[in-house]
């Protein structure tokens, strides 16, 4: 080793002696001038310190690395499950966050420099320790948050004064009444809800949030909920989808609410929208062979959005009579085929919809579903529960209905029995009353004299 080298060892050495008397005989020989650049930090904190962990106190040159623990305590009865070593606890201070670590050993920080790799192993041990958290979990939050920034949708909000869970809870019933599909996250008092129209799909959520009222101006609510002003806002975030819809839908929230009793502000309901339907009621089919084919050709694109918004207006025009044997005839019907079952989801359930659409009394393209393996298939994305959205099992179902109206038991292939009855019994005991009415028309079709379906029994479940 060269001189200066040496040099440099003991001169830091000899500093940590002077601050520790037991550092000599309990650490190696090992040069920290290239990797911890540890200063003491001032006798006030040094004292203190000592009195917590019995030893002295570091400033450590590497503040990222103890942001992510910054609000990590250990309780001492933890010694016994610390690694070796990390025994000797010390406090040792970010540059800008105060005394914030405990528990850590100055020799292992010492190869933070020549070792980048050993940050992260020192912070997954700091997981290990089950360490506690001095913030609360989201889960033992029992108040909403309050927005954040201060930022309200300015027409798409209303105060109450009522219980924050009461309101959560009238609000997905009022939701659900209106036919939404909602997912309730109580815990963080929030609603995310989708509903549809025609092809289209709106997509939004539902917060309550903590706020206080402008000291000085009187509210409808007078001194709030803890008599100085505080009190409680629901609001609408509309994610996607048709903004007039969405308005509809947010003032016929309100308004069983207002009825209830939770808010005091009654919106009146939306006038009726003056736009037109996406889908005229009287079709020219002189010009419609030409309009599909340009729709096909953009729901045959490579680019997502295109390809979405052309399968969105077939499946619209798929809902009229006087355009299916027009559609038929330019390959719409096997383009929703080969789309059954897409990863994109707006794709995935306009193709759905489009088949039921296209095969409702109409027996020769129910036969080619049955043929081409596709009802099999949706028996078995039934039965193993790989539906996710609400809408696709509805249009799934509907569509099984419409081949079992025109084949019956046929849709049934051999050896496809015993998971046609486990994806009835799935049906029947949705939460969704929508399929509960389709599973209830397939055991009409299929299940009441044949046992390869199976007739469902309650008492199975």
């Amino acid at each position: 080793m060269d001189p200066p080298r040496l040099n440099r060892e003991n001169s830091n050495n000899s500093e940590r002696k002077d601050l520790n008397p037991l550092w000599a005989s309990n650490q190696p020989t090992v040069s920290p001038g290239d990797a911890f650049k540890g200063i003491p930090v001032s006798a006030d904190e040094a004292f203190q310190a000592q009195m917590y962990s019995g030893s002295h106190a570091f400033m450590s040159a590497e503040p990222e690395v103890f942001k992510a623990i910054t609000h990590l305590t250990i309780d001492q009865d933890r010694s016994a499950v610390m690694p070796s070593t990390m025994q000797s606890p010390d406090v040792f201070r970010s540059l800008d966050k105060g005394p914030t670590l405990i528990a850590t050993n100055p020799y292992l920080l010492d190869q933070f420099d020549s070792q980048p790799h050993a940050k992260k192993g020192l912070v997954d041990n700091f997981s290990s320790l089950a360490l506690s958290s001095t913030l609360p979990s989201a889960d033992e939050q029992t108040e909403p948050p309050s927005p954040k920034g201060g930022y309200l949708e300015p027409y798409y909000h209303n105060f109450t004064v009522a219980k924050p869970q009461d309101v959560l809870q009238a609000t997905e019933t009022s939701l659900r009444d209106n036919s939404c599909d909602v997912e309730s996250k109580p815990h963080k008092f929030k609603l995310v809800c989708a509903t549809y129209q025609g092809s289209g799909k709106i997509s939004f959520k539902v917060r309550i949030y903590r706020v206080k009222a402008t000291p000085g101006v009187p509210t409808e609510f007078g001194s709030g909920v803890d008599g100085v002003g505080t009190r409680y806002c629901i609001e609408f975030q509309r994610r996607s989808g048709d903004c007039v819809r969405f308005s509809e839908i947010y003032r016929a929230a309100m308004s069983a609410l207002s009825s209830r009793g939770f808010v005091r502000v009654n919106i009146p309901p939306s006038p009726k929208s003056p736009f037109a339907p996406s889908v005229p009621t009287e079709l020219e089919v002189s010009k419609l062979g030409d309009t599909v084919k340009f729709l096909v050709q953009m729901a045959s694109s490579e680019y997502c959005d295109v390809m979405v918004e052309g399968m969105r207006t077939l499946c619209d025009l798929s809902s009229d009579a006087s355009a299916k044997q027009t559609l038929i005839a330019e390959g719409v019907f096997d383009l929703f085929l080969s789309n059954c079952g897409n990863e994109l989801e707006d794709v995935n359930r306009c193709s759905l919809t489009g088949l039921a659409n296209l095969a409702e009394s109409r027996p020769q393209q129910c036969s080619d579903l049955v043929s081409k393996g596709t009802v099999r298939s949706l028996i078995r994305n039934i039965k193993d529960k790989s539906c996710p959205t609400p809408q696709i099992v509805r249009e799934t179902t509907r569509l099984l209905v419409h081949v079992s109206e025109q084949v019956g038991r046929d849709m049934i292939q051999t050896g496809a029995a015993e998971d046609a009855q486990r994806a009835l019994q799935e049906l029947m005991c949705s939460s969704d009353p929508v399929v509960r009415h389709h599973a209830d028309q397939l055991q009409q079709f299929v299940g009441a004299d044949d046992d390869s379906f199976g007739t469902f029994n309650t008492a199975q479940v």
